[in-house]
């Protein structure tokens, strides 16, 4: 199963997609369900990323893992084993979604141990209930009731149901004027931890990424399993 990035509608694979719209400011992409994205804040190059912090992309489905891989981006010292390796697991259950990002192994010149976290789940219902802990401790979470109030809190989460994509046109142009609308998903926020000593779990219960195969006739929706 593939996941419109842009729109979150779900494409069954084995299949060529004919009439696809794609206007110029959208590529076809697709997303595997299961997948997890390490992502950073938007940057020009690799000295304007900011080491404070870690985003991914998830889209839960079934179980799915990855081992997120990093170093100084500059020189060659990872042949050195100059690197640090991070592994996030997702799993969906009984409409439970649960997200375990495991403490980092490694080191090397730069690296910044002491990291926020945050979490672009996607989901097309806000939750029910979500719950985090940090080094197996439990940590309370501010419902945030909008996108201020979740930027200005340490430990939040925030249900975006029309996230606005269009953030990058040039102030003032035709372009700027433009709103994208981009697939629903939840954001979570987790303040500052030495990520080599403390996982990070954040579980979502009332989970469910349900939206129209646009391929699919006289079916309705298309429901990914929990």
């Amino acid at each position: 199963m593939w996941v419109d990035y842009y729109s979150g509608e779900h494409y069954k694979g084995g299949r060529i997609i004919n009439s696809y719209d794609a206007p110029l400011w959208k590529q076809p992409l697709f997303v595997k369900a299961g997948a997890i994205v390490p992502l950073t804040r938007p940057h020009n190059n690799v000295n304007e990323i900011d080491p404070t912090i870690r985003i991914y992309d998830l889209y839960p489905f079934g179980e799915s893992s990855f081992t997120e891989y990093d170093d100084d981006g500059r020189t060659q010292a990872y042949l050195m084993g100059e690197f640090v390796e991070t592994n996030i697991s997702s799993k969906v259950k009984k409409g439970k979604a649960t997200i375990t990002v495991a403490p980092t192994t490694g080191a090397f010149d730069g690296f910044e141990p002491q990291k926020r976290t945050e979490m672009r789940i996607y989901m097309n219902a806000a939750p029910k209930k979500v719950k985090a802990t940090v080094g197996g401790k439990k940590v309370e979470l501010v419902a945030a009731t909008s996108e201020a109030e979740f930027i200005m809190s340490d430990n939040a989460y925030y249900y975006e149901a029309e996230p606005e994509l269009n953030q990058f046109s040039t102030h003032g142009t035709k372009a700027a004027e433009v709103s994208i609308k981009g697939a629903p998903r939840l954001m979570v926020k987790i303040a500052a931890t030495d990520i080599t000593a403390n996982a990070v779990e954040v579980s979502v219960e009332g989970y469910q990424f349900e939206v129209a195969d646009p391929l699919v006739a006289n079916t309705g929706k298309l429901m990914i399993p929990t």
